[in-house]
């Protein structure tokens, strides 16, 4: 028995030796550190301390605007305005839905459009 596992002993460092010289140009590539195909070990960085805030009384206060800027935007057409409600809806609608019953309510929403799929979104969800 003894002299069995030393057999295999024996076997696998030859092994171990014969699979040394063959990734020997790999670890060249690798640039490991004296052929034992281990790398250095990354430097760790250490974390900056946190600055203490600065104090507010030096800061400049500014005055408020007197009034607010006004936002001028691409008004919407009274025609998008339901077609947006009505992709809201849907929207809503598929987010309390399991994926099964989304892709149900997709494929109506395909064929029939997409009133008929907020009303079976909202009835699956119920």
């Amino acid at each position: 028995m003894a002299r069995n596992i030393f057999a295999i002993l024996d076997e696998l460092s030859a092994g171990i030796q014969e699979l040394k010289q063959t990734l020997a140009p790999l670890s060249a590539l690798a640039g490991t550190a004296g052929g034992t195909g281990r790398t250095a070990p990354a430097k760790r960085r250490r974390r900056a301390k946190a600055r203490p805030p600065k104090a507010v009384a030096s800061r400049p206060t500014k005055t408020p605007p007197t009034k607010a800027p006004s936002r001028k935007g691409t008004r919407t057409s009274k025609k998008r305005t339901p077609g947006q409600v009505l992709h809201t809806q849907y929207m809503n609608a598929l987010k309390s839905l399991g994926v099964g019953d989304q892709a149900r309510v997709k494929k109506l929403r395909a064929a029939d459009g997409p009133e008929a799929a907020v009303k079976l979104a909202t009835s699956l969800a119920k």
